[in-house]
């Protein structure tokens, strides 16, 4: 194997390890998900916004409350 494809299959494997790790929200977020999967990562400091409030409670009365699992919002993909 040449130097320069190892160099690629070195630089392939960690962007695919990277991008696993993005995945992960940072500290002080928390995720949301939309119709279709799309993820939002958002910050803590919303929940205290009275519009994203708002927004969660019309969440609530249009699909209800999740016990266990991810943030979901009725918001579709534009």
């Amino acid at each position: 194997m040449s130097s320069s494809r190892f160099r690629e299959l070195i630089a392939s494997k960690w962007r695919r390890l990277a991008s696993k790790g993005a995945k992960r929200r940072s500290k002080g977020h928390f995720a949301v998900y939309a119709d279709g999967g799309k993820r939002f990562v958002v910050p803590l400091r919303y929940l205290d916004h009275p519009i994203f409030r708002v927004l969660l409670e019309l969440a609530e009365e249009e699909f209800g409350t999740v016990a266990c699992g991810p943030s979901a919002s009725p918001a579709r993909r534009s």
